[in-house]
């Protein structure tokens, strides 16, 4: 046991030294902005309406918001592996959307996500144009939906139950100054339907604005301009 324990000892104090050589080269920060999202697909009618059928619906894009921190590691001078970990409300938002027995003024389904986006950065991470692609897992942690008519709002009525995973496909562009504050804006398309068993998948696109908080990437900087 005691044998055990002195090798998992060594273990993690190896990753500890690794993490803290390669810290210094890491830069980190914060990001948050607006998601404007829907829902596309053969089945996407199912989240447009209470039972999916019998309405008649306008369908618009969702405003909701999004936000979380980031990391940036190197992998050479053009090409940086940026995880993050954030926070987003997606879904569809229907404005006047007729029932049978109700006459609806506003309808509307909201997803509110952790997102994991696991990203390749091509281009100068300090300052100027680059690109993101990658992956985003997301992990749904509330979803209601929101009728409102003459009498009031209803909210949690009962629809299509969306699944609790979800996979995105991203692809975004990023402009960074030299202060380190940075704009982006994004395409998010889910890969893996909303429910299962129905054709139906989210579409945002993310605009968000941030901020490079390493005191490296700031160190670079000062010196840079001396």
């Amino acid at each position: 046991m005691k044998s055990v324990m002195k090798k998992f000892s060594f273990i993690i104090t190896g990753l500890l030294m690794c993490f803290y050589s390669s810290f210094a080269q890491i830069d980190y920060g914060l990001r948050g902005g607006i998601n404007l999202s829907t829902i596309i697909g053969g089945d996407s009618k199912l989240f447009q309406t209470i039972d999916g059928k019998g309405a008649t619906v306008n369908t618009q894009f969702k405003v909701g918001y999004q936000g979380g921190f980031y990391a940036r590691m190197p992998i050479n001078e053009n090409f940086f592996f940026r995880p993050e970990i954030g926070i987003s409300n997606r879904g569809v938002s229907n404005k006047k959307a007729v029932y049978q027995f109700i006459d609806a003024k506003f309808n509307r389904y909201d997803f509110t996500y952790i997102d994991v986006p696991l990203l390749l950065q091509i281009g100068n991470a300090e300052e100027g144009l680059h690109l993101f692609v990658g992956p985003q897992f997301s992990y749904l942690i509330n979803s209601r939906k929101r009728l409102e008519n003459e009498y009031g709002e209803i909210k949690n009525v009962i629809g299509k139950e969306p699944s609790k995973t979800a996979i995105f496909a991203v692809l975004g562009v990023g402009y960074e100054l030299p202060s380190g504050i940075n704009f982006g804006l994004r395409a998010e398309y889910g890969v893996t339907p909303i429910a299962s068993g129905i054709s139906a998948n989210v579409f945002a696109t993310q605009i968000s604005v941030g901020y490079t908080l390493s005191s490296m990437s700031i160190y670079r900087r000062t010196h840079r301009n001396r």
